[in-house]
């Protein structure tokens, strides 16, 4: 367990260990300093002068400088030139030193990125750390610092940048402050952004000021295969984890799994935009968002599990979602909703807990509060002819029923799976009379009440509306059509 301290002096916890040895090698002999590139073997290559391959990447008053916390020397170009010569390898950073840059660190493919210490932007134009079009990058444990509280004339738009690639890694690291999102992925495939702590990313003024955020926004491109587990985002100026499709671009097999996102101007998890496909978000807890999740526009989707409380204003929104499960969330103290779905086709609401939900509605007056038509489903149920049809089980989700299988005239006394306020409908979908019989020879609890305390005779195609109360522990009519 390795701990990297967050901006407020709090530590972060990772369970993901870079490989130690001695990261950096000083050569006292030849007067220079040398970052040291591992083999894929993790086996120290010291590339010192006394070496015929030696390339010497800094000076012993670039390591000093890097050592003081608040270094004044840019280090871009020996970085770069040790990350150009690692491709294929591993570059370890070492533990407590802080490297300073001035532009974009241009990543290598099937390289590893680690150790415990800080790279800070300072006037970077794009990402700190940028991976884009390159595959088999894995990033751990290093802190990438944005500078952005020194304002935007001498901070960095991004953490860390990867595009068009495959098979890349981000692994508990600590980035803080930057002008845009932290991390910033776009049409990468079988992506790994796991335990990650993100902290204050993005800031007024840019519109990708997020946490993290990916997106596909060309046409043909496609973010596909992304794992987005166990991070943290803390305050980010908009969204915390965002994905985003536009411009006939596609993103398709994104889960968002055990993530904790608090305080973010937009929303904790925001999945928007055009075109997704296949987008799982369970067990994360959204606390003090500006909405809880946002889930629009998916097709083929879950939210479940996950908990949202303290949200301005919805704790789960949804809109033109398709074919898509809302279940088991806990909805707690969101200041307007706790869940509020928009023209959904086939979404399935599940069990959720919480405040009012509104279909529709811009503010709940009940529980649910429906701004539109509401569709109950038929299914058939089938009873006897000529005798009582006592007990009828209900099927689990029943609303509406129409009866099939008498041939002549029957008689419904009651049925079981009552609960306090069950609805049911049945309809008479037969030729023949259909007699509801008060309090009759079905168990006590499974009995029908009805007004005037006499059976009720229903025609060819009628209906009748059954409630239970639990205070009668009976079915009361509440309505009919004979």
């Amino acid at each position: 367990m390795t701990n990297v301290r967050s901006k407020s002096g709090a530590p972060v916890e990772s369970d993901f260990s870079s490989p130690r040895g001695t990261p950096i090698v000083v050569d006292d002999t030849a007067g220079s300093v040398s970052l040291s590139i591992m083999d894929s073997n993790g086996e120290i290559q010291r590339v010192s002068p006394e070496s015929t391959s030696a390339v010497s990447y800094f000076t012993p008053e670039q390591l000093a400088d890097a050592l003081t916390g608040s270094p004044t020397l840019d280090m871009t170009a020996a970085l770069q030139s040790a990350i150009t010569n690692a491709s294929n390898r591993r570059v370890d950073f070492g533990d407590n030193y802080t490297f300073k840059v001035t532009a974009p660190l241009v990543l290598q493919s099937n390289t590893t990125y680690c150790g415990h210490s800080k790279i800070i932007g300072v006037g970077v134009t794009g990402a700190i750390l940028d991976g884009s079009d390159k595959s088999g990058v894995v990033i751990r444990d290093l802190e990438i610092d944005g500078n952005a509280d020194a304002g935007t004339s001498a901070d960095a738009d991004h953490g860390i940048q990867l595009a068009n690639g495959s098979g890349n890694q981000i692994i508990g690291c600590y980035i803080h402050d930057t002008y845009q999102a932290g991390i910033r992925c776009e049409d990468e495939s079988s992506l790994k952004v796991l335990s990650n702590r993100l902290v204050e990313c993005g800031r007024s003024g840019p519109t990708d000021n997020h946490g993290m955020m990916f997106y596909s926004t060309t046409a043909g491109g496609i973010t596909n295969d992304v794992l987005i587990s166990g991070n943290t985002v803390d305050t980010a100026f908009r969204k915390g984890i965002g994905t985003a499709a536009a411009g006939g671009g596609i993103v398709r097999k994104v889960t968002i799994v055990g993530n904790t996102v608090y305080g973010c101007g937009l929303g904790g998890i925001y999945v928007s935009s055009a075109t997704q496909e296949d987008i799982t978000v369970v067990g994360n807890t959204c606390v003090d968002n500006y909405v809880g999740i946002e889930f629009d526009n998916v097709t083929g989707g879950c939210v479940v599990g996950n908990a949202c409380s303290g949200s301005t204003i919805q704790g789960i929104a949804s809109t033109s979602c398709v074919d898509t499960l809302i279940d088991n969330n806990t909805l707690t103290g969101n200041g307007v909703d706790g869940v509020l779905i928009t023209t959904p086709t086939d979404v399935s609401y599940g069990s959720v807990e919480g405040k009012n939900r509104g279909v529709n509605v811009a503010i709940p007056l009940n529980n649910w509060d429906i701004g539109g038509g509401l569709t109950i489903r038929e299914q058939p149920i089938t009873l006897s002819s000529s005798v009582s049809n006592d007990n009828i089980v209900l099927p689990a989700d029943a609303g509406t029923l129409y009866v099939v299988g008498p041939t002549s005239s029957y008689q419904v006394t009651g049925f079981a799976g009552g609960h306090n306020g069950r609805k049911i409908t049945l309809w008479n979908y037969t030729s023949y009379s259909m007699t509801v019989r008060y309090a009759s020879t079905s168990s006590a609890a499974n009995q029908i009440l009805i007004g005037g305390s006499a059976d009720l005779f229903i025609t060819s195609y009628g209906c009748v509306e059954f409630q239970y109360s639990s205070a009668a522990s009976k079915w009361f009519v509440v309505g009919s059509q004979p």
